[in-house]
């Protein structure tokens, strides 16, 4: 499974009822909405995400993880924190993680500041139509 994949599962799972409308989803996951269509799609094909129109509003899609996804990503999540803390926190000093913490919420904040603001579309990929 990808880290996109792996990040994907991991927000539906996370989310009430394991349902995020497409574009909200998009955004956590800072892709195009035509990316995470063809990535929810692809997902969709092996069981482990699917659509619905969303009732409140009836241009919008909602994606919901299946039990099989939920089966998945509860297979997979053990082997994924131990891939993650090997590749990247054990080659890190602890002065390096505390830095690397420090940078992660430096983006962050900038993320939200970019967020908040009238940005260019463009700007911000995950806003596009």
């Amino acid at each position: 499974m990808t880290h996109a994949d792996y990040s994907l599962l991991a927000y539906l799972s996370m989310a009430p009822e394991g349902t995020l409308g497409m574009s909200e989803l998009a955004q956590r996951l800072k892709i195009t909405r035509s990316r995470l269509t063809h990535a929810v799609n692809r997902l969709r094909e092996v069981g482990l995400v699917d659509r619905r129109e969303d009732p409140a509003d009836g241009r919008g899609q909602l994606a919901f993880l299946t039990d099989r996804g939920r089966s998945l990503l509860e297979e997979v999540a053990p082997g994924h924190v131990e891939a993650v803390r090997r590749a990247v926190f054990d080659a890190l000093t602890p002065e390096q993680v505390r830095q690397f913490a420090d940078i992660g919420e430096a983006i962050s904040a900038a993320l939200v500041r970019a967020e908040s603001t009238e940005a260019d579309p463009a700007a911000l990929p995950w806003r596009r139509r």
